[in-house]
């Protein structure tokens, strides 16, 4: 069985692209001067939001070890529409994410 989501590209100057069902619906800024990243995804159209970021932040946090301050459980996602020129607005959800390297507890 394939994975449902995948490290595509994985770049210290462009970031992270990850794909979702093959999908590029995932992007991860590279590190920023304070050691932060921005992960932003396109919900796709057959799941449910809830189920989408869940999966998003699993993988994140088991396959990338990307967490929000001290492993918070519950992440707050920023929930942003788009509008696309023919009128179709698609969900975009953001959410700022570091590296615990050094901080176990």
């Amino acid at each position: 069985m394939q994975a449902k989501i995948e490290t595509v590209v994985d770049d210290p100057i462009s970031g992270l692209m990850l794909t979702y069902n093959d999908e590029p619906l995932i992007v991860i800024s590279p590190v920023n001067h304070a050691g932060w990243r921005r992960l932003s995804c396109v919900l796709p159209n057959d799941i449910s939001a809830s189920t989408f970021l869940k999966e998003v932040q699993d993988y994140v946090s088991n396959e990338l070890k990307l967490y929000r301050n001290n492993k918070m459980e519950y992440w707050r996602w920023e929930e942003e529409l788009i509008e696309e020129d023919d009128g179709q607005p698609f969900e975009m959800y953001s959410i700022n994410l570091r590296s615990n390297v050094g901080e176990e507890e």
